[in-house]
């Protein structure tokens, strides 16, 4: 399938107030997802730690979930994840599986995540 006919939407977009890592996306039943980018920005004065995860099961969000834990620079700066997407991006299939993020200072990072819902699982 070519990259023209793909289905790329957004997913999940998520502002946290609080420091404590929450789901930000969980797929539905029997839905497989493949998620392609995510894009952290920051819109504060100083550099702010986050951390994302993706518990394919569950909601531990700990070091063994971590996909990413990185220091975003002051003043609109963004981090890009990519996973490439002709290889299937970062799958989910569970319904319980989320993808999670944390902030270390609330009201300051914005978590964007990008991918496609292919549809019923075979």
């Amino acid at each position: 399938m070519s990259l023209t006919n793909r289905n790329v939407k957004q997913l999940a977009q998520s502002s946290p107030s609080g420091t404590s890592a929450a789901s930000i996306y969980s797929p539905n039943t029997d839905i497989l997802t493949h998620i392609t980018r995510i894009v952290v920005a920051n819109a504060s004065a100083g550099a702010v730690v986050g951390t994302i995860y993706h518990d394919e099961d569950g909601t531990t969000y700990n070091a063994t979930t971590t996909i990413w834990e990185g220091s975003v620079a002051a003043d609109t700066a963004t981090m890009i994840l990519e996973a490439k997407i002709d290889l299937g991006g970062i799958p989910m299939r569970n319904s319980s599986g989320n993808i999670a993020f944390k902030s270390a200072t609330g009201d300051t990072l914005t978590i964007t995540m990008y991918g496609e819902e292919v549809g019923k699982e075979r």
